[in-house]
C-alpha cells in the first residue's frame, strides 16, 4: 500500500467549549506498507522432513513499514507564548526520487530500494497469527535518520495536563472487603505486577539501529535555560531472546539512551545558549572546513572543470558555515540574555509584552533593525515608568483587597523594589533584544535559518460552525416514518432553477430520498425512491442528477371514475402476475375478464431533473446504494 500524505490532528474541546483547538499535528509523507509471508524466517529443512515439520508450526508474516518524512507540528505556536512551531522534523532532507515514480505498484525493484534507501523511518516487524485474530511479534527493527527535537517544558507540562483531563479517573484503586467470605480484594499494584507476570514481553530479537538527534532544550526555571541544536548521538540497541516484563524493557531502554546523553554531556553544556552556544560554533566551523577540502578533492577526481567547481563550492561552504555559526552564536546569547533580563525585571505585563513580540521573528536585516529598536526603546520607556508605575498598581491591587495599613505600606515598597530593579534589567534586556532581532533578520534574509516552519496552519472548528449530524437528522426530521434507517447522508451543494448554489444534504433511507437545507435547517423535498432516478451527468463528473417522473392530469371524462388507473410498477407486476398463474389453467377455462386498468405509460409525462454539485467519489457510492435501496423497494433481485 501506497500513502501519499498521512495527516493525524489532536483537538481540544475542553478548555473552550465554542471553538475546537488544534494541538499538535503529525503529518507523514509518501508511506510505504509491505506484508508478506516470511518464507526465510526458519532454516530450510530437508525434503523429507519439510512436510511433517512445517505442519505444527505457526505461520510468520513479515511487516515493512516505510516513511519518507514525518513532522510533527505545534499548532498552539500561533496562539500561544511557546517557543517552537516544529516538535519533530527530519535532520538533512535529501534530494529524492520523484515519488510519482514509486506510487504505483507496478515498479522497478531499483526504484523501490531507492527509495527505501531515503527514507526517514524504517520498521520491520515479524509475527505470527494466534486464535482469535491475536498476533505475537516475534522479530522487531527499527531505524531512524538523523532528526531534530524541540522541547519546551512549559508546552509538555501544558499538553500532560490537558491530556490527563481527557482520561477518565481511575475508580478501582480503592476497593471494599467483603466481610461475608473473609476474601481480601488485592491492591491495584499488586495486580498490575500479576498481570505482567502472567503476560510477560516474549520477543526473539528487537534491534534498535543508532540514533543521531539534534536536540533543542528551552527551559523556564527561575532562570531561562536553553541549548541550542545539542548533537547526541546513541548506540544500537540490541536484545535478543527476550522473555522478561514490560517494566524491565523499559527500564532497560531509558538507561541505553541515559547513558548516551551522560556520555554527551560536555556537547550539552557546550550547547547552552546563555554561553553563547560554542559547540555549535564549532561545529558549524568544522563542517566549513570538512566542506573547504572535501569538494574540490572529489572535484579533483573527476577532471579540472570539477576541481575548480569543487574550489568554489567548497569556499562558499567554508564562508557559509562560519558566518552562519557566528550570528548564531551571538543572536542565541543575545536571546537568552534579553530573557532572563525580561525575567529579572519582576514586571508580569512586560515579561509577556515582550514574549509575544519575541515570536514574530524579522524576514529580513532590515525589519530586524526596526524591530530591536523599537523594543529598545519601549524597555527604556517601561524602566523609567516603571519607578511610578508599580508602586501604584501594588497600592491599588491591596487596596481593592480592602488590606490594612500595614499590608499596604509593604505593596508599596514592594512596587518601588520592582521599579528599581526594572531600571537597571529593563535598559540591558532592550539592548540584547536588539542584538538579537538584528541577527535573526541577517540569518532568515541570508536563508540561514536552522528553525523548521509548520506544514499547515491551524484549523480551528467552531461549533456553530460544525457540520450536521446524521442523528440529528434522524431523531428531528425522520421520526414520521416510524423506525427510519439512513442507507447514506450525502453532502452536496443544491442547483437552483437559477443556478445558484447552496449547502445541503441528500439522505437516503429505505422509501424515501430527503433533500434537507443546511442553511435553513428544513427538509426541502422528499421523493419516493421507487418513483425517480439517480444518475451521473456524462459531462460533469461531480454533477449528479435525480429524475422525477410526472404524469399529465386525465381529463374529466376518465377522472371519473369510470376505469381504475394504475401506476406504471402495478400494471407491469399485475401484467407479470397474469401471465404467470395463467399457465396454471386448463385451455378451456382460460377465460381471464376483462379489466378496466389503463397503464399510465400511454399517458405523456413529464420528466423534471433537479441537478447537486457532488464530490466524483461519493457520487459512485451514493448511485450505488441508491441502486440498492430501489431494487430492494420493488423486489427486484436478491433483496
Amino acid at each position: 500500500m501506497f500513502i501519499s500524505q498521512l495527516s493525524l490532528a489532536a483537538f481540544d474541546d475542553i478548555t473552550n467549549h465554542k471553538v475546537s483547538s488544534e494541538l499538535l499535528r503529525l503529518t507523514a509523507d509518501n508511506v510505504f506498507l509491505h506484508m508478506a509471508p516470511a518464507t526465510n524466517y526458519l532454516r530450510p529443512l530437508s525434503q523429507e522432513f519439510q512436510r511433517d515439520a512445517v505442519e505444527g508450526l505457526p505461520q510468520f508474516h513479515c511487516l515493512q513499514v516505510y516513511c519518507e518524512d514525518l513532522q510533527l507540528d505545534n499548532q498552539l505556536y500561533s496562539k500561544s507564548n511557546f517557543h517552537f512551531a516544529v516538535l519533530l522534523c527530519q535532520g538533512e532532507k535529501n534530494e529524492t526520487m520523484q515519488w510519482s515514480r514509486v506510487n504505483n505498484l507496478i515498479v522497478c525493484n531499483k526504484d523501490l530500494e531507492s527509495y527505501k534507501e531515503n527514507c526517514f523511518i524504517k520498521l520491520c516487524i515479524a509475527f505470527t497469527k494466534e486464535e482469535n485474530f491475536v498476533f505475537h511479534v516475534n522479530d522487531l527493527s527499527f531505524e531512524l535518520k538523523p532528526a531534530r527535537l524541540y522541547v519546551e517544558d512549559t508546552f509538555v507540562y501544558y499538553i500532560k495536563t490537558l491530556f490527563d483531563t481527557y482520561l477518565p479517573e481511575n475508580k478501582t484503586a480503592c476497593q471494599s472487603i467483603n466481610t461475608s467470605d473473609t476474601t481480601l480484594i488485592l491492591p491495584e499494584q499488586v495486580r498490575e505486577h500479576a498481570r505482567a507476570l502472567v503476560k510477560p514481553v516474549k520477543l526473539r530479537k528487537l534491534t534498535i539501529q543508532p540514533v543521531n538527534l539534534l536536540v533543542s532544550i528551552h527551559a523556564s526555571l527561575k532562570l531561562y535555560i536553553a541549548s541550542d541544536h545539542t548533537p547526541l548521538s546513541f548506540s544500537v540497541f540490541e536484545r535478543g531472546p527476550i522473555f522478561t516484563t514490560a517494566r524491565q524493557l523499559v527500564h532497560a531502554l531509558a538507561m541505553h539512551y541515559a547513558a548516551g546523553a551522560l556520555f554527551r554531556a560536555g556537547w550539552v553544556v557546550g550547547s547552552l545558549e546563555i554561553l553563547g552556544s560554542p559547540a555549535s560554533l564549532v561545529r558549524s566551523i568544522g563542517n566549513g572546513i570538512a566542506d573547504f577540502f572535501r569538494l574540490p578533492y572529489e572535484g579533483l577526481t573527476r577532471g579540472p572543470g570539477a576541481f575548480v567547481s569543487g574550489v568554489s563550492r567548497g569556499t562558499t561552504s567554508f564562508v557559509k558555515h562560519i558566518s552562519k555559526g557566528t550570528l548564531t552564536s551571538i543572536t542565541n546569547l543575545a536571546t537568552s540574555l534579553a530573557r532572563n533580563m525580561d525575567r529579572l525585571s519582576l514586571d508580569e505585563e512586560h515579561y509577556n509584552r515582550q514574549e509575544e513580540w519575541r515570536r514574530q521573528l524579522p524576514e529580513s536585516l532590515g525589519e530586524g533593525l526596526r524591530q530591536g529598536l523599537s523594543r529598545l526603546g519601549i524597555s527604556l520607556l517601561g524602566a523609567i515608568a516603571g519607578i511610578v508605575d508599580q508602586p501604584m498598581q501594588n497600592f491599588q491591587r491591596v487596596s481593592e483587597a480592602q488590606a490594612s495599613a500595614g499590608h499596604k505600606a509593604r505593596g508599596v515598597i514592594s512596587g518601588v523594589g520592582k521599579g528599581i530593579m526594572g531600571v537597571f534589567t529593563k535598559p540591558i534586556g532592550g539592548a540584547a533584544e536588539l542584538v538579537s532581532q538584528t541577527g535573526y533578520g541577517i540569518l532568515h534574509g541570508a536563508g540561514l535559518s536552522q528553525l523548521p516552519k509548520q506544514r499547515s496552519h491551524p484549523n480551528d472548528q467552531h461549533v456553530e460552525q460544525a457540520p450536521n449530524s446524521h442523528v440529528k437528522y434522524v431523531w428531528k426530521m425522520l421520526q414520521s416514518l416510524g423506525r427510519p434507517e439512513v442507507h447514506m447522508a450525502l453532502d452536496v451543494m443544491i442547483v437552483s432553477g437559477s443556478g445558484q448554489q447552496h449547502e445541503g444534504c441528500l439522505l437516503l433511507t429505505s422509501e424515501v430520498l430527503f433533500v434537507v437545507s443546511i442553511s435553513e435547517d428544513t427538509q426541502q423535498q422528499a421523493f419516493p425512491v421507487t418513483e425517480i432516478d439517480c444518475l451521473e451527468d456524462d459531462q460533469q463528473k461531480d454533477l449528479l442528477k435525480v429524475q422525477l417522473k410526472q404524469q399529465r392530469v386525465p381529463s374529466d371524462l376518465e377522472a371519473d371514475g369510470a376505469r381504475e388507473r394504475l401506476s406504471e410498477q402495478q400494471y407491469n407486476r399485475l401484467v407479470e402476475y397474469i401471465t404467470k398463474t395463467s399457465y396454471h389453467l386448463a385451455p378451456s377455462t382460460t377465460t381471464v375478464p376483462a379489466l378496466q386498468t389503463v397503464a399510465t405509460e400511454h399517458l405523456p409525462t413529464i420528466v423534471k431533473t433537479y441537478q447537486y454539485v457532488v464530490d466524483p467519489n461519493f457520487a459512485q457510492v451514493f448511485i450505488s446504494k441508491f441502486t440498492m435501496v430501489k431494487n430492494k423497494a420493488l423486489r427486484k433481485g436478491f433483496n
